[in-house]
């Protein structure tokens, strides 16, 4: 196994600066927390655009519309990701998880637990039963969101 680089060294802004400057910052609140009502955001100086550290996390969940981006942040946020996924060749760091593990997104090992089931509706990783997929095709369904 490859060694792991630990991003930050006791530093939460420096982990802010990197999930913000990759993109994934924008990821992380477009499919995970926005849908939930909630925002993890950084604080960012308005003249230098330097990540000053983490600013907190919002939550909208008492809000029916909840939270989204401005088109503006929103297209920005798309173009700092597509920038970091090329430059790790995204492409080839996925097929070398499949590889190596057999899928792409962990789930769990025994997959009969349908309360869960919404988290692998498209996933085709799970191969134990036909509640959780739709069916018990191995094809993959994964799509770049």
């Amino acid at each position: 196994m490859a060694e792991v680089k630990y991003i930050g060294g006791g530093s939460s802004k420096e982990a802010a600066r990197y999930l913000y400057k990759t993109g994934l910052l924008f990821e992380l609140n477009r499919k995970v927390l926005h849908p939930l009502g909630l925002a993890l955001s950084v604080n960012v100086d308005e003249e230098t655009d330097e990540v000053l550290g983490f600013a907190g996390l919002w939550d909208s969940t008492a809000d029916p519309e909840g939270l989204r981006f401005t088109p503006g942040s929103f297209n920005e946020g798309l173009d700092r990701l597509a920038k970091y996924l090329v430059d790790i060749n995204i492409g080839k760091v996925l097929e070398q998880r499949r590889a190596t593990l057999g899928y792409i997104i962990q789930m769990e090992d025994d997959c009969n637990s349908c309360v869960r089931a919404p988290l692998r509706e498209n996933d085709a990783t799970c191969k134990a039963c036909s509640v959780c997929v739709g069916s018990t095709s191995t094809e993959s369904k994964w799509e770049p969101g």
